[in-house]
Order: C-alpha cells, then structure tokens, then sequence
C-alpha cells in the first residue's frame, strides 16, 4: 500500500487541547500510521457522508462522532464488521477498514491498557468512497474549480489540497493540515482527514 502521508506531530482538536508533552508521546506512532492508505474498495453510499471538520478539528467522519467518542468500538457501532484489521506496533496503533464505506481509519493507544485493535482512539482517516464530502458540500469526483470555490483558502501541496490547516504546538510551529483532498485528473479522489485522538 503507497504511503498518503506523514504525520510530523499532532495538531487535530484533541491533539491542539493536549499538552505539548503528549503531543510530542502521539509522534510515536509507528509506520502504520505513516502508511494510511487511500486504496479501500469503497461501494456507493445511498446517501453523503459527511465529514466535519474546521480548522479546530474533526468532528465526525459521517456517523463516526470522533469528537464525542473516537474509540474502535464507536466505529464499529456505526460501520459494521470492518473488512479488515491489522495490528502495529506491538499493538500501539490498528489500521481498521471498511471496504463498504471506502473507510480507512488508523487508531492509536499510547496509555496502555490493551492494544489498539480493542482500545484505540481514531488517529487519522481517508475516506475515498463515492459516497463522502465535506461539510461544505465538496464530494468525492469534484472538481478542482469547485474546491476552489468552496475553500479559497485552501494550500495547494501538489496534487493535494489543504482545506483546513493549523500550526502545530511544536515543530517550530509549522502548518499541518487537519482535512486534505486528493485530487487526479482535476478531481477529488479522497479526503485525508488527522484527527490526533490517540493519547492516555
């Protein structure tokens, strides 16, 4: 699976409301998290999934609440059976997919107490299906006129664009990006969400 992004620190809304102590414990996650990958076989959804998110965090990925509860369990909840799941790290981090949605989701547990495949908190996403967009409306297939339009603001990393962005704690106060769209051919091709949940 090709790599879709690093995570040079923890900037999301839990990882902004953390200490930079334990800001500094999330960089630890192994290369499962480095190595999210973007190539889930996503079916149609029958209706959006929207993802929530401004430049203070996430707040859901469709159903999955990340701000009130960011656990596996809350996930499963509201996706079902994931189509697979696979352990990292000595069971620091649980890359979980859900080929239903088009849904990959890294969880990490830095506090102990159980691995992440049964503890973890949602660290970061991609969500590729048909069936996403974001809260204003730009969905999986769009065009980058439209991105445009719809965040003027947004940084442009290559072929990816920084719809919401913040500067991190640390790391000399560097931007990080908190909601990423891919794009290919003048399209979206996937959403790249951080989330930065994982901790004590």
């Amino acid at each position: 699976m090709a790599p879709v992004w690093h995570l040079a620190c923890s900037a999301a809304r839990a990882g902004i409301r953390r200490s930079v102590g334990r800001t500094r414990r999330a960089l630890i996650l192994p290369a499962a998290v480095l190595a999210l990958s973007a190539t889930a076989s996503p079916a149609a959804a029958q209706a959006p999934l929207v993802i929530d998110a401004d430049r203070a965090g996430v707040n859901a990925i469709g159903p999955f609440a990340v701000a009130q509860n960011p656990k596996v369990d809350a996930a499963t909840a509201v996706f079902g059976a994931p189509t697979a799941v696979q352990e990292g790290g000595r069971g620091i981090s649980c890359t979980v997919r859900w080929d239903s949605v088009g849904l990959t989701v890294v969880f990490g547990n830095l506090g102990g107490g159980g691995s992440a495949c049964q503890v973890g908190a949602a660290q970061a996403a991609v969500a590729a299906g048909p069936g996403w967009q974001t809260a204003a409306g730009l969905p999986i297939g769009g065009s980058v006129a439209q991105l445009r339009q719809l965040y003027p603001k947004a940084k442009r990393r290559g072929n990816s664009y920084w719809l919401f962005y913040e500067r991190t704690p640390i790391a000399d106060n560097r931007l990080m990006s908190i909601l990423t769209a891919r794009t290919a051919g003048g399209a979206v091709t996937s959403f790249k969400v951080w989330i930065g949940a994982a901790g004590e």
